[in-house]
């Protein structure tokens, strides 16, 4: 389903060996497209985890969406329900990808940023690794239903090792990394 999803687009991926062949990362990314996920999920090439807002499954089209890129709901009030879930899936090293945004960016610009995949790396205990999407706004804008045939950057920097510091300095530190990218 990926290949078909992002078949429109032409890829640029630099920065490819910082993503880990093996064990658990958390792959955290700027939301502006609904390609994102279909873009992030070409390039890791390996079976990855998305939380996800459960709100989606209003949507008819997100229950197989759910299923075949094996999603875990998150919903208000339940967060640690789905926290206990991420940190599940990150011990037996699956990759767990999250937009911290918490939501698809109308504008294309990012938003303020939720701790959540930073509390869930440093409890994992697992890097945090920042990708950078450029240009996937312009390529499928959530106004529309199809993507437009446009080359999309991805930029992914080196993991950010969980230490003594904070999970929401991790995340601040990734974010700051896929900020300079989408500006430069």
């Amino acid at each position: 389903m990926t290949r078909v999803l992002t078949s429109q687009f032409s890829l640029r991926v630099s920065g490819r060996t910082n993503l880990p062949p093996l064990g658990a990362v958390v792959l955290v990314a700027n939301h502006a497209s609904m390609a994102d996920a279909f873009v992030i999920d070409r390039i890791v090439r390996r079976r990855s985890r998305y939380l996800v807002d459960k709100t989606l499954y209003m949507h008819w089209y997100f229950p197989m969406l759910a299923w075949a890129y094996d999603v875990i709901p998150v919903s208000r009030g339940r967060e640690f329900e789905a926290v206990r879930n991420c940190v599940f899936s990150l011990r037996k090293k699956i990759p767990l990808v999250i937009f911290p945004e918490g939501q698809l960016s109308e504008t294309g610009q990012m938003a303020a940023l939720r701790d959540g995949a930073g509390m869930i790396a440093k409890r994992a205990g697992v890097p945090i690794v920042p990708i950078a999407l450029v240009n996937t706004h312009e390529a499928w804008p959530p106004s529309t239903y199809f993507p437009r045939a446009k080359e999309i950057r991805v930029v992914i920097a080196p993991p950010i090792k969980p230490s003594d510091s904070s999970g929401h300095d991790m995340l601040t530190e990734a974010m700051k990394t896929v900020r300079s990218a989408l500006n430069g």
